[in-house]
């Protein structure tokens, strides 16, 4: 009897695929009957994440793997999920898509209005009216992540 240390990379990635077509019903059973909250874990775990973030940067950890990237196959590959799927996410997340998009206009809307209000007669007016605008979305920015 051959012993073999390893099986073949392309035996692998069968298995594995294979694995995850077995395991769908327990990954939504899982999901469904969490041991634990997510959420809660992922607040306690906030120095962790911080911590291993900033070792990936001084690292450069993402241009290396950016680097890695085959541009061909990515694009087979989100032709081959297809632009439906796209949007089948997007409509299994309609609620919090909508609550992010009441959120953001609420916060637009006003500062529509000021932006209006700004003179743009001159071209220092118009600069100026730029610079608010700019300054103004970066704020609606960081009233999105709170």
């Amino acid at each position: 009897m051959a012993i073999r240390k390893l099986i073949s990379a392309s035996e692998a990635v069968n298995r594995m695929i294979s694995g995850a077509q077995n395991a769908a019903g327990r990954w939504e059973d899982g999901i469904q009957n969490p041991r634990a909250s997510f959420k809660a874990a992922a607040l306690a775990a906030k120095d962790k994440h911080k911590a291993r973030t900033l070792e990936a940067l001084n690292e450069d950890r993402y241009a290396k793997g950016m680097a890695q990237v085959n541009e061909s196959e990515a694009i087979a590959t989100a032709l081959a999920v297809g632009g439906a799927s796209v949007a089948q996410g997007m409509e299994a997340r309609r609620a919090k898509i909508d609550t992010r998009m009441t959120k953001y206009f609420s916060l637009l809307g006003p500062h529509i209005d000021a932006m209006d209000k700004l003179p743009t007669t001159t071209t220092a007016d118009a600069d100026k009216k730029v610079l608010e605008n700019l300054k103004g979305m970066r704020e609606i920015g960081k009233k999105m992540r709170s």
